[in-house]
């Protein structure tokens, strides 16, 4: 029954459509992208003009939630394979991220 009226007030136009969240302001924009640029990460950019305004707002929701002083220390930390003592090997500097 639900559904029935729910396609009725359709065909009349009586209910709202959900609206896509409007893209973040350009000033918004250019402060994360400034914030990914310091940390050699501004490559995530790239392709930023060729998104909807949909996709513009996800992307810079996900953006948001990192943190890309510690995403360019885990990419560019110098993780070494060694060979402790006993012949164990380990990653050293592995607990240092952590």
């Amino acid at each position: 029954m639900a559904g029935v009226i729910q396609s009725t007030l359709q065909a009349l136009h009586l209910t709202s459509t959900p609206q896509a969240p409007p893209p973040p302001t350009p000033e918004l924009v250019a402060e994360l992208k400034a914030e990914y640029t310091k940390y050699d990460q501004g490559h995530v950019f790239a392709f930023w003009d060729e998104l909807s305004d949909t996709e513009k707002r996800v992307l810079f929701d996900q953006l948001n939630g990192f943190q890309p002083a510690r995403i360019s220390v885990w990419g560019t930390h110098p993780f070494s394979l060694a060979v402790g003592n006993g012949g164990n090997l380990y990653l050293d500097g592995l607990l240092t991220l952590l």
